[in-house]
């Protein structure tokens, strides 16, 4: 099964269970949105998260989480990126990594945002992972600790897991809040 496949069988899920983030997504970007977003953040983009932009512009949710468009994606990497040259990590705690998954910093010029919840705190995919770590895995980000869960080893193989766990059953979607019951963050991919 491909990422486009993923993409299908979750917006279908949304359909059925969470109309809200079906009415959200939107039809795949220009044939040259990776090139364009490379260009722009300085970074290449993983073939699996270019075939994930070209499938639905960036839209899909992931649980609470909003999907980042590319327009978004530079605007919330270049907001992070200018705080970190401005100083605003510098007396930042080193995030707790004791197995070098992730870089030891507070925020990286070679980290993806995807994603973003309603705090600010995101998904992102590694350009420049620690030793232990492997070029292209997921993390998520929050504003006060910096990186942190290490899940999955690629953006397809998050998307795969997301889309294991809405349909294996389980997750309810609240239109009226937008969040799930039924996940935790064990088990978020």
């Amino acid at each position: 099964m491909g990422i486009g496949d993923d993409i299908k069988q979750i917006a279908s899920w949304f359909e059925l269970h969470a109309p809200p983030l079906h009415q959200r997504l939107e039809a795949g970007a220009p044939p040259d949105v990776a090139t364009s977003l490379a260009a722009e953040l300085g970074v290449e983009i993983p073939e699996d998260f270019a075939e994930y932009l070209l499938a639905c512009n960036g839209t899909l949710a992931f649980f609470e989480y909003s999907g980042l468009t590319p327009i978004e994606i530079a605007r919330v990497r270049n907001q992070w990126e200018e705080a970190r040259k401005r100083g605003a990590f510098d007396q930042a705690e080193p995030p707790d990594d004791d197995r070098g998954i992730f870089a030891e910093t507070h925020w990286h010029s070679a980290w993806i945002p995807f994603a973003e919840d309603g705090g600010g705190n995101l998904f992102l995919i590694d350009l420049a992972p620690g030793t232990g770590g492997k070029v292209g895995q997921v993390l998520r980000w929050e504003i006060g600790g910096g990186p942190c869960c290490w899940g999955v080893r690629s953006f397809g193989q998050y998307l795969e897991r997301y889309r294991e766990l809405l349909l294996a059953g389980g997750y309810t979607f609240d239109a009226d809040s937008h969040t799930f019951d039924g996940w935790n963050d064990d088990e978020r991919p």
